[in-house]
């Protein structure tokens, strides 16, 4: 049976209630040489606490968090809710029907899994509740030019 993650075995994980509530795959990406940018080798999968799963495709662009540079210092970039990062840029450049409430809601439930302690997880999500109109706005903008005129 095949191991690579796709649509169809996220389906069928999902599927299976005590597969609720954890990440499938595992983050490998390419570091090149400018930015903070990093790309995604392999998909990334993300089974929510009710059964509803997300896959983050090969190829996404990620900054992990998106931390203010006068806060790095206590809130780096990366760490134990990277992966809950990853999946929230993720949502934000494409939430398939998903509001941006919805989509800080999955990124707060996700590090939630990966065992972000209380004050962290909670300190994030407020963040992106605050900071993360941006580049919510700028991703929206973006969809309408793509959309033909009538």
């Amino acid at each position: 049976m095949s191991r690579r993650l796709d649509k169809a075995r996220m389906m069928r994980l999902a599927a299976d209630k005590t597969q609720r509530g954890q990440f499938v795959g595992t983050l490998l990406v390419a570091v090149p040489k400018v930015g903070d940018v990093r790309i995604l080798h392999e998909p990334l999968g993300y089974i929510g606490m009710g059964g509803r799963w997300w896959l983050v495709p090969q190829d996404h662009e990620t900054d992990y968090a998106s931390v203010p540079p006068l806060l790095d210092r206590i809130l780096p970039k990366s760490g134990r809710y990277t992966y809950a990062a990853v999946l929230h840029d993720a949502l934000y450049v494409c939430p398939n029907g998903l509001s941006r409430r919805d989509c800080d809601g999955v990124f707060l439930e996700s590090m939630w899994v990966l065992g972000v302690g209380w004050w962290l997880r909670h300190t994030m999500w407020l963040g992106v509740r605050l900071g993360g109109w941006v580049p919510w706005a700028r991703y929206r903008r973006a969809d309408e030019e793509k959309i033909p005129p009538a």
